[in-house]
Parts: structure tokens; C-alpha cells; sequence
């Protein structure tokens, strides 16, 4: 499962205000509802009022860097040894983590905005593949089961918050991240999720959150049967919502499950809930796509999640995250998705 937001922080701090002073009682009723919500500080402090956060020049910036780079010949050699000076202790987030197989020592991870690393010893020892492209975050990475010299990467940050970033669309390598190849949807903001059909690889079905920091339709799921060379929406919620969560049935790569939920960071305000936390199930591939609804709740939610019993295709689990961040309930379903059951998360 995916990083969630709760309000486990805001806890830790009115308990920290108890012992001090006393006042649990007054912080508890005076903890207002705007207070509990993923932290966007930051963002705001770097914002425009009004149009917020110019990501389309932060981007030409960073392109204008690599231009000037690959141009300026004579200079100083960045590529020397470097020595750490510090500070230690202070890592990025990771967002993915994909082996080539099960039980390969060869991984590759996606950080929030660091992008592509690649180990070659089970992570004793990481190297960084996509340092030549301009956009750092990455939120998906899936390998072809049919040719694992095939690996693709989805930009944009899946988990993002006020310091986070949207990508350009998906990258493909045919050499194992040695070199990648632009293949699409620079306009979905944050790819989420990518699976690449294990009995016809030109099929690659992507979850796309989109912009995380303005409405629009580019978010939903996305399908190309011709290797990204096209590709067509084939779901879509709405405009200030998106696909959080994409997987396949592993024994079944035509049973695809899709979670959606509302998240955007407008300059007035940050949204993390509302109608659209919603689950999906697709038996042709993600060519159409089903809501199911058989025991699972229809009001306004926060994030969703899903996974697949690799022993029991059939057996199902989603957690819901409530409008208060905290977990609500996890669901369970036997008969692939056709009715669920809560299973009382929080009965202590």
C-alpha cells in the first residue's frame, strides 16, 4: 500500500501541548477541521497569491540547464569526486521500488525528485539513470514480463504534497535505464501507476492523477496497444480528480483494478478528500472500466487503496482513508470485487 495522509502529526503535537500545559480538553475542541490536512507550508510560502506556483518555469529552467550543459564544452568537470560535507540524516522520499522479477538482485527505485536509481546487487549499491532528463520526480516504474531489457518510468510525484512536482508523461529503455525514449502524455501532471500486458507488450495501461496543482481532464487511466505511440483515455472521474492506485491480476493481465480519489494544491487551499474515492475493475484490459459498490461506502472519502492476493486472485483488499485522514475501514472481497465486507480495522 501507498503512503497516506492522517493528522498523526497534528496528535503528536497537541500531546505535546498537554504536557505543558494541561489543556487537552481546549486543544481537542478548538482543533479545527482546515487544521487537519497534508501540510502545504512550503508551497505556499513559495507561491504566487493568486496563480500559484509556476511549474511550466521551474521546467523550462531546468531544461535551459541541461541545453547549456550538453553545449558548453571546456568547463568544470561536475562528473569528479565528491566528498560529503553534509548535513547526514536527511533523505528524499521514495515513491517506487520495482525488481525485474521476483528474487532479482536487480532493482530500480523512483525517488519523489531525484529520479531513477538502478542497483545491481539488491541494493547494496545504487546508480542513478536518469540524471540527463529534466524531470526528477518519478511516481511508477514497471518492466516488461516479456523482455526485461524493457523497463518504463512514469514522472511526477504520486505521493506529492506543497514541495512536490509534476512530471512530463512516461519514459521508455530498451537497455535496462542505460538510456530512455519520451513516449507520451506530457500533459497527465503525475503517472501513478504503470502496467505493461504480460501477453502483449505494445499494451501498456497507465493511472495518471494528473496536475496536482490545477484542474483539468488529463487524468484517468490511459491505454496504447501500440507501444505509446497513441494513446486513449479510458477513464476519467473528474477534473480535480485522479487514479492513485493501478494493479493487475497476476495470474490475469486483462483484470485490471483502478482506485481514484480527489487531490489537488490550489493556491487558496488544499484539497485531499471528496465524491470521487472511488474503485474500478476493468476485465478487457482497461479498454472499459465498472465502479464497484457491493458493500463499499459511497460518500466522500479520502485516498483508496487496493492489492491482489497472489494466491487467491479472487481475494481483494481496500482501505479506505476517511475525510478525517485517518484510516476508516479495510475491505475485503472473495469473489474478485463483486461484494465486499469491512473487516473493522479500528475495533482496537
Amino acid at each position: 500500500m501507498n503512503s497516506l495522509y492522517t493528522s498523526k502529526a497534528v496528535g503528536f503535537l497537541s500531546f505535546i501541548l498537554v504536557v505543558v500545559s494541561g489543556c487537552a480538553p481546549k486543544i481537542a475542541n478548538e482543533l479545527k477541521e482546515s487544521e487537519i490536512i497534508p501540510t502545504d507550508y512550503w508551497m505556499n510560502k513559495r507561491s504566487h497569491s493568486v496563480l500559484g506556483f509556476d511549474q511550466q518555469a521551474y521546467f523550462q529552467g531546468i531544461e535551459e540547464v541541461n541545453k547549456l550543459k550538453k553545449e558548453k564544452a571546456g568547463g568544470p568537470d561536475v562528473n569528479q569526486a565528491w566528498r560529503l560535507e553534509g548535513p547526514i540524516e536527511i533523505g528524499g522520499r521514495v515513491d517506487v521500488i520495482r525488481p525485474l522479477h521476483r528474487g532479482s538482485d536487480t532493482l530500480f527505485c523512483g525517488a519523489a525528485n531525484g529520479g531513477v536509481f538502478r542497483s545491481l546487487d539488491g541494493g547494496l549499491n545504487w546508480t542513478p539513470v536518469f540524471d540527463d532528463y529534466s524531470y526528477f520526480a518519478i511516481g511508477a516504474i514497471a518492466v516488461d514480463p516479456s523482455n526485461e531489457q524493457t523497463v518504463y518510468a512514469g514522472t511526477g510525484d504520486r505521493n506529492f504534497g506543497g514541495g512536490s512536482y509534476n512530471g512530463n508523461g512516461v519514459y521508455r529503455s530498451t537497455d535496462m535505464g542505460d538510456t530512455w525514449t519520451h513516449i507520451g502524455l506530457s500533459s497527465v501532471g503525475i503517472v501513478s501507476s504503470i502496467v505493461v500486458h504480460d501477453q502483449a507488450p505494445s499494451t501498456i495501461i497507465v493511472g495518471a492523477l494528473g496536475s496536482g496543482f490545477a484542474k483539468t481532464t488529463d487524468r484517468g487511466v490511459y491505454k496504447s496497444t501500440d507501444g505509446g505511440v497513441t494513446w486513449n483515455n479510458t477513464l476519467f472521474v473528474s477534473d480535480s480528480s485522479g487514479v492513485c492506485e493501478l494493479i493487475a491480476d497476476p495470474t490475469d493481465n486483462n483484470v485490471l483494478y483502478a482506485c481514484t480519489f480527489n487531490r489537488l494544491n490550489l493556491p487558496s487551499r488544499s484539497i485531499a478528500r471528496g465524491p470521487d474515492a472511488k474503485l474500478f475493475k476493468s476485465t478487457d484490459a482497461g479498454s472499459t472500466w465498472v465502479q464497484l459498490t457491493n458493500g463499499l461506502p459511497l460518500t466522500d472519502n479520502s485516498r483508496v487503496g487496493i492489492t491482489v492476493s497472489e494466491s487467491n486472485p479472487n481475494k481483494l483488499y481496500a482501505l479506505y482513508v476517511g475525510t478525517d485522514y485517518e484510516i476508516a475501514e479495510i475491505y475485503v472481497s472473495n469473489d474478485a470485487g463483486m461484494s465486499w465486507t469491512g473487516t473493522n480495522a479500528n475495533s482496537g
